[in-house]
């Protein structure tokens, strides 16, 4: 056996032969060995880093991605989220997905409060086994509440003078 040090990604031909005491040299033979050094990336989070939604349940998604790698590990993605801050998350959960792939999009359907103390973080495995790779801490702000208007004026009971009428209200959210 030897070890080798490989610079480069991907797929490696090792070819190997030998000649005996004899004299009696084999016939070169090969083997194929896989390189994946690298760790799996994150890109492309909607609904987006502090980005306003109108839903409690809002549905979160991340691509991740490994390359010219092994591979996304299907078995090894996973996400927690917190409704406090990043140092109080959730325990983390699996997200199911069908098979491993060299790129795949992570969704899960996440339970928030109204306001912007919400965040969502992903981790993930490639197939070779390199990671937990831990995604950046994204920040969902949630407004489930509509604009509600108060104070109109002038006050319905109350005669305008002239055609010219200046109406007000406050909107408050």
């Amino acid at each position: 056996s030897t070890k080798m040090i490989f610079e480069t990604m991907g797929s490696r031909k090792i070819w190997v032969w030998s000649v005996d005491k004899a004299g009696n040299p084999s016939v070169p033979g090969f083997a194929v060995t896989k390189i994946d050094a690298e760790m799996v990336t994150f890109s492309e989070f909607s609904p987006g880093h502090q980005v306003w939604v109108n839903t409690h349940t809002p549905i979160s998604s991340l691509l991740i991605s490994d390359g010219e790698g092994s591979g996304v590990s299907a078995k090894d993605v996973q996400y927690s989220i917190s409704s406090t801050t990043v140092e109080e998350y959730s325990a983390w959960a699996n997200i199911k997905l069908p098979r491993d792939a060299p790129e795949v999009r992570a969704s899960v359907k996440t339970t928030f409060i109204n306001g912007k103390d919400n965040w969502i973080r992903y981790r993930a495995k490639d197939v070779a086994g390199n990671g937990w790779t831990y995604s950046n801490d994204f920040n969902v702000w949630v407004d489930e509440e509509a604009p509600s208007f108060i104070n109109f004026r002038p006050y319905e009971t109350e005669y305008q003078n002239g055609k010219s009428v200046v109406i007000s209200m406050d909107i408050t959210d």
